[in-house]
């Protein structure tokens, strides 16, 4: 099981990238992808999703309120 303190940048072979840098998935699913978005996340730029070397999404990257989400639970 992936470490909660060290998320996985992939999982069943899905990447996501926030601009440059990789995003910690937490959660992949057919159409689900949970994953912590990199401090240095441009708002405005482009995520990609890719299964492999397949870019399967781009997505526009939006600014959006905080919100709190446990990497484990107690």
């Amino acid at each position: 099981a992936p470490d909660p303190a060290n998320p996985p940048t992939e999982l069943a072979g899905i990447t996501l990238r926030i601009g440059p840098d990789p995003a910690r998935l937490l959660y992949v699913h057919q159409d689900q992808i949970n994953a912590q978005v990199p401090e240095t996340a441009p708002v405005g730029g482009t995520a990609t999703v890719s299964l492999g070397d397949t870019t399967i999404a781009e997505l526009l990257v939006a600014a959006a309120s905080p919100g709190l989400h446990p990497l484990t639970e107690l």
